[in-house]
């Protein structure tokens, strides 16, 4: 069967949709499966196109056996609203474009959302090939934005909503990755057969992760503790309650070799932190930047916790994909960040929970861990035993692909 998967963003990008069909189209081509994936060249989170890409509108690449289609796409280090608009809108276009004129069979299209862009070339390729869509639907837009007061235009909300009901209408199933998506499905009558895949982890690429980073090695020993935080640095992450916490538990350990703070990642937000690092005076606060996944895996096992922060809002279903990588990893969790996954942190006793934003409760959870390894490491294993059982992406894998092959048309 020829899979041909739709997503804007992919290896060696960082964020859940990459990893996400990274993991999957490798497990599948194991099965004797062919992937193909059109995206987009290389730009999140920081807004910059590698100079192997710049100035073209179509490369070929092929990764672990995965034919990989790139299409244009308009990027801007800015990140302004209209940079993230037009990038969205010639990736649509772009991608649209390659898809109409290819002659390639494909047995089905799978297209990942947000951003919602993508059923686009979804649509037209179901369309054009006669072949059934799967929206693998990984947060609810416009719902989503609307909730988190990231999007108030009311012509784009009625298009986005319009556009969504026309990926559902045409799909022949609907995946997510939480149960509380499913149910906000199921109430809105959404008349399809819905799926939960949930998001996981490559549980033998952190097994086997060796850290061999020189600048992360150095900044490991210069300190007694560390703690880590690895992602985008986006609004919604809410990242400064990080920051803030380092600087009242300075206050505290007058040692400044005691603990550490590692952020790695890039986003709109990087400037604000670093600038409210200055602000605090917070020296143990190091933001590195990007680095490649096999870093990110083995810095998060030698940490002595990992932070997973986002801000208030009012969806309660969304499940940070970090959490699962964080788990694999053995090490526990800071976890400020509510929703769905805030009860699967408590209920496995897999890490220290404060509330969104809660500056004062992440100093007791961060102090808590410096001062007894013995609790962190049990609730690292307890996270890490619980992942492997039930989030690893290899059977997650299997289990969508045997969705996939009993829908109607492959039965």
């Amino acid at each position: 069967m020829h899979i041909l998967v739709i997503s804007q963003h992919y290896y060696p990008e960082m964020g859940a949709p990459a990893a996400r069909y990274y993991d999957f189209s490798k497990y599948w081509i194991e099965k004797g499966h062919k992937v193909t994936v059109v995206t987009a060249f290389p730009n999140f989170p920081d807004g910059k196109i590698d100079k192997k890409y710049k100035w073209k509108f179509l490369q070929k690449e092929k990764i672990n056996n995965v034919n990989i289609i790139r299409t244009y796409i308009w990027a801007s280090p800015k990140l302004r609203f209209i940079d993230k608009t037009l990038g969205y809108i010639t990736f649509t276009i772009s991608s649209s474009l390659y898809l109409i004129f290819n002659r390639i069979r494909y047995d089905l299209v799978i297209a990942t959302c947000p951003p919602p862009n993508v059923g686009i070339p979804a649509l037209i390729v179901k369309k054009i090939k006669k072949i059934p869509l799967i929206v693998d639907m990984r947060d609810l837009w416009p719902e989503g934005l609307i909730n988190s007061g990231r999007l108030k235009n009311k012509y784009i909300i009625n298009f986005l909503t319009w556009l969504e009901k026309k990926i559902y209408s045409n799909s022949s199933l609907i995946t997510v990755v939480t149960n509380g998506k499913k149910e906000n499905l199921i109430k809105r009558e959404i008349d399809k057969p819905i799926e939960v895949i949930s998001n996981g982890v490559d549980i033998d690429a952190i097994d086997t992760a060796q850290l061999e980073d020189v600048e992360l090695i150095k900044l490991f020993s210069k300190y007694e503790i560390n703690f880590l935080y690895a992602g985008v640095f986006n609004p919604s992450q809410g990242l400064s309650v990080i920051v803030k916490a380092t600087k009242i538990l300075n206050e505290k350990y007058q040692n400044q070799k005691k603990f550490g703070v590692i952020l790695i990642g890039d986003g709109s937000e990087r400037i604000k932190i670093e600038q409210l690092k200055t602000e605090l005076n917070t020296s143990n606060v190091h933001i590195l930047g990007i680095k490649p996944k096999e870093t990110v895996f083995s810095s998060l096992k030698k940490a002595r916790a990992i932070l997973i922060t986002l801000k208030r809002r009012k969806d309660r279903h969304t499940i940070p994909s970090k959490i699962y990588e964080s788990m694999a990893s053995n090490r526990p969790l800071l976890f400020s960040a509510g929703g769905e996954a805030e009860e699967i942190v408590k209920n496995i006793q897999a890490g220290l929970i404060s509330p969104p934003e809660d500056v004062n409760r992440l100093v007791i959870n961060m102090d808590k861990y410096i001062s007894d390894k013995k609790l962190a490491d049990e609730h690292g294993k307890n996270g890490y035993v619980f992942c492997k059982n039930n989030f690893d992406r290899k059977n997650l894998a299997i289990h969508f692909l045997n969705k996939i092959i009993n829908l109607k048309n492959y039965d």
